[in-house]
């Protein structure tokens, strides 16, 4: 018997919270749609960062300074939820959740599109227009215009997957229960 607080009530704590991750993730959809949306969350959390850090540059150039930080901050994200899918499928561990249905995969995979492109589109497009008219480094710009073409690339391939009935995303197929 566990006492109170124990190794089960963290289990039960741990599942619970991974759940409703998992919730808000499915709500965004597949691929581009949750890097989209980590990507702006990062580069609003980096802001206030990056004007304590301030050394007398103009706020354009602390803003895309935030956009990139954003934008790598959400790789590094997404690197660590790939590693940890690849360390449960080496772990031997199975998932409860059934893979979803050609229907449901191919809604996923529009949702994933939307959410992708009508949060990247206007964000990096501004970033992409912020850096060329103030007249920045065109790092910037050119790091901002791949990252949109990318989320363009993973949209079209998703969607053509998902249409076509190939599953190319592993387990991000795979939906929690609500």
């Amino acid at each position: 018997m566990w006492p109170a607080g124990g190794k089960n009530a963290s289990m039960v704590e741990e599942r619970a919270t991974s759940n409703r991750g998992n919730a808000l993730l499915n709500r965004l959809g597949g691929p581009p749609g949750p890097y989209a949306a980590v990507c702006v969350v990062m580069a609003v959390a980096w802001f206030p960062f990056r004007l304590l850090l301030d050394r007398g540059d103009p706020v354009a150039e602390s803003i895309a300074a935030s956009g990139l930080q954003g934008a790598l901050w959400a790789l590094m994200w997404l690197a660590l939820g790939w590693g940890q899918r690849i360390h449960r499928k080496a772990s031997g561990a199975t998932d409860d959740v059934p893979p979803l249905g050609a229907a449901a995969r191919l809604a996923r995979a529009r949702r994933g599109a939307v959410v992708g492109l009508g949060v990247g589109v206007p964000f990096f497009g501004g970033l992409v227009v912020l850096s060329v008219s103030t007249g920045r480094e065109w790092a910037y710009a050119i790091s901002f215009a791949v990252v949109l073409a990318v989320i363009f690339a993973v949209a079209a391939r998703s969607l053509r997957s998902a249409s076509s009935g190939q599953d190319g995303q592993g387990d991000g197929a795979r939906v929690s229960p609500p």
